[in-house]
């Protein structure tokens, strides 16, 4: 399997899982002032339908200002860890997904972060001759 089809993969696990994991209730940690109860509501439904779209900077990005209003925030910490993933930022998606086990040991996040870390294992296992061959494959 490609590295990029790995990394897809792994995504498109994050995004069935994302309906589960976007948390639109209210969360027990403290908000900041600045962050309504609807303007958070409104920057998940809309990194969602980024993710959705394939367009990960911009969820990240949302997924990031929702996480100032709910520091430590699991499941929101699970999306940044895809997104980076989605991204190619794997230390970001490691920290991420370490982040959010250690928020709250939810089975769907240790899922999500398994998957990464044998998507990790596999990367690693090939030797850099192997992964230009399969960059040179795919390219059109």
């Amino acid at each position: 399997m490609t590295r990029t089809r790995t990394i897809a993969r792994c995504a498109l696990a994050g995004l069935a899982l994302l309906a589960l994991l976007v948390p639109l209730s209210s969360s027990a940690a403290p908000r900041k002032a600045r962050s309504s109860k609807r303007a958070i509501k409104a920057d998940l439904r809309f990194a969602a339908e980024m993710a959705e779209q394939g367009l990960w900077r911009e969820a990240l990005f949302r997924w990031e200002r929702v996480l100032e209003a709910r520091p430590g925030d699991a499941r929101i910490l699970n999306n940044i860890a895809v997104a980076r993933e989605a991204l190619g930022d794997r230390e970001g998606a490691r920290e991420a997904y370490d982040q959010a086990m250690a928020a709250g040991a939810d089975p769907k996040i240790n899922a999500n972060r398994m998957l990464f870390i044998r998507a990790e294992e596999r990367i690693r296992e090939r030797t850099p001759e192997e992964l230009v061959e399969e960059a040179e494959r795919e390219r059109p």
